[in-house]
């Protein structure tokens, strides 16, 4: 069964004319439908539902309980209809075009065309990173659909891979979610965490952090931190901890383009990218046209052309031939924006929207040079994710009134090597195939609430090692049990916030007590029912407790610099979870939270995921 927001409206529900057929996408403010006219065309319904105010009730229309919200609902109504009457009223060669705008069930609902396909991250995902040659066809299209968005007085706010579609007709790609109604409500509900996407949102959109004004300048950041993912291969660190780094006398930790990409791409496309990513607007490029002046000859022309012939020798070199149609058609719009032409492309097995699975995958110094790239090694295992390598800050700091002791000091830990951990915790239908071959205890007990896509619970530290070794054994690679470390850095992608997204547990981020999702402490979700992180990993925090290698310690003073395991002890005092599950309040799925357990005990609320190490080059 697919997952679904508990306050959505339910599949095969009409509505002024129209037939709900799934839920596509959430955000605080907003639920997005796929949605059927009786004379079956495919349309996008997106439905105003700012959860700090609204819920549902039990006839199906938007109400608001709280006292003194009624003001802040009409007033965010009213300015989502405004924005919707822009769009209806805009136009652009390439652009899917926002069609109608509805009232019923007490809110609104902006109708617009529904295109199906995968997207940029996900390709970036399979690919790792586009070449320079690619930047003019990658560009052009990209600064000038953004270009007259802004001459139309509209600003996009929220440019990144992951919210542009390549169509699965081979048509201009297009770009998802035009999120300025979605800033300011976030901003009148406090709600910081819905503010901005992170890694590449601009300081601009949290006001509480850099007193910004957002403008052409902002969806500039946006096209920077896109570029610096192709680049680099890696998701930019988030402007709200580049500030607070910055504020606390430590160097900006972004790395630059000119350093993380230095050699493979030229000065004068790095130095661009550095310049849209600076975290003073008033330094940044202030429009399209002058962020096109940096770019030179990687902005291509200011009008959108068709592809290069040429490129298409430059594409063979890093995408299969089998798929490059798609990438040719892709790459020469990739950005054409359509607004609001609103999709959750999901992966057929639940995972992250659009991700493909690579099998069988390359070869495993391939795997290393591509972050974020999904893979499974047969077709009974469980997908991975390529972790790049860094370093980080493990455990929490002192001014974190709600952890304890066991989750101090922090200690600098340095991840050498990539290495791939589960995208999601490893299934009961996962666990059953190891059980069913006789590589598995099967006690009957790992799957409560079915054998598809949820968790497999009740597993012991055993249990999860023996799963670790069939696919081991069935593979020939390096499966085990992730450490406590490699558990952390993975979790926070990047991150130095309470919870990665944020320092608050927000709403409908994770399922927890308290969370505000579907199976808040009543059982565990289907794997990825909720965004995956910066590194592409769904569910690290809340749902299950996870397994680590590690014996438990009281502390952090003793993890080893390196990333790897604690030694084991004799006795080991019991082995290291993380993560928390969905019976404990947020405070307890914080990143940092830590527990344990005796090896030989399997609970409802205690699952795993797997760790492979990525062999390195002979």
């Amino acid at each position: 069964m697919r997952p679904r927001n508990a306050e959505a409206l339910p599949e095969g529900q009409e509505l002024a004319g129209f037939r709900i057929e799934r839920v596509l996408r959430t955000t605080g403010f907003a639920i997005a439908y796929r949605a059927a006219e009786p004379g079956g065309r495919t349309l996008a319904l997106r439905e105003y539902f700012p959860a700090p105010w609204a819920r549902r009730g039990e006839d199906g229309r938007a109400v608001v309980p709280k006292p003194g919200a009624e003001a802040a609902f009409a007033a965010g109504l009213a300015r989502f209809r405004a924005e919707a009457d822009a769009l209806r009223g805009f136009h652009h060669p390439g652009l899917a075009q926002a069609l109608d705008y509805v009232e019923a069930h007490g809110t609104g609902y902006l109708v617009s065309e529904f295109v199906a396909g995968e997207t940029l991250a996900a390709r970036l995902a399979r690919a790792g990173t586009l070449p320079e040659d690619a930047m003019p066809d990658l560009l052009a299209p990209l600064l000038a659909g953004l270009e007259a968005l802004h001459g139309a007085g509209l600003v996009h706010g929220d440019v990144q891979p992951d919210t542009i579609v390549l169509r699965d007709d081979d048509a201009l790609p297009m770009l998802l979610d035009l999120a300025a109604t979605r800033h300011a409500l976030a901003r009148a509900a406090h709600d910081d965490e819905d503010a901005a996407t992170w890694g590449y949102g601009a300081p601009d959109e949290y006001p509480e952090e850099a007193a910004g004004e957002e403008g052409p300048w902002t969806d500039v950041y946006g096209v920077g931190a896109t570029l610096y993912r192709c680049v680099s291969g890696v998701r930019p660190i988030g402007a709200r901890e580049r500030l607070r780094e910055i504020g606390a006398g430590a160097p900006d930790p972004l790395i630059p383009a000119a350093r993380a990409a230095g050699g493979r791409y030229s000065a004068p496309l790095l130095d661009a990218i550095d310049a849209a990513l600076r975290l003073d607007a008033a330094a940044r490029p202030r429009s399209i046209a002058a962020l096109r002046a940096l770019l030179g000859p990687a902005a291509g022309r200011a009008a959108w052309r068709p592809l290069a012939p040429g490129l298409r020798s430059a594409l063979a070199s890093f995408v299969p031939a089998a798929g490059r149609r798609r990438v040719y058609a892709a790459l020469a719009g990739v950005a054409a924006v359509a607004l609001l032409a609103i999709h959750y492309l999901t992966a057929p097995e639940g995972g992250e929207r659009g991700t493909p699975v690579a099998y069988p995958p390359p070869g495993d110094a391939a795997l290393a040079a591509r972050p974020g790239a999904v893979f499974r090694d047969c077709a009974d295992c469980p997908a991975l994710v390529v972790v790049p390598a860094g370093r980080f800050a493990m455990g929490a700091p002192d001014g974190d009134t709600e952890a304890t002791a066991h989750e101090r000091p922090q200690r600098a830990v340095t991840i050498a090597r990539p290495f791939a951990l589960g995208r999601t915790e490893v299934t009961a239908a996962e666990y059953a195939a190891c059980a069913a071959d006789g590589g598995c205890p099967n006690r009957g007990e790992h799957a409560p609430w079915g054998a598809g896509r949820f968790p497999a619970v009740k597993v012991e530290w055993r249990d999860a090692r023996a799963y670790a070794a069939w696919l081991a054994k069935k593979t020939g690679k390096d499966y085990r049990l992730p450490s406590e470390a490699e558990w952390e850095y993975a979790a926070r992608a990047g991150s130095a916030r309470r919870y990665v997204w944020g320092d608050g547990p927000g709403r409908n981020r994770a399922n927890c007590d308290g969370c505000g999702s579907a199976w808040d402490n009543r059982q565990a979700a289907p794997v990825g029912s909720f965004p995956a992180n910066g590194f592409g990993l769904h569910d690290m925090l809340g749902n299950v407790w996870e397994w680590t290698e590690d014996c438990w310690s009281p502390t952090l003073a003793d993890v080893p610099a390196d990333g790897g395991a604690r030694p084991a002890a004799a006795p080991c005092a019991g082995r290291v979870l993380r993560g928390g599950s969905f019976d404990l309040p947020p405070a307890r799925i914080r990143v940092t939270s830590r527990s344990s357990s005796d090896a030989e005990v399997g609970e409802i609320f205690i699952g795993f995921r797997v760790a492979r190490g990525l062999a390195p080059e002979r």
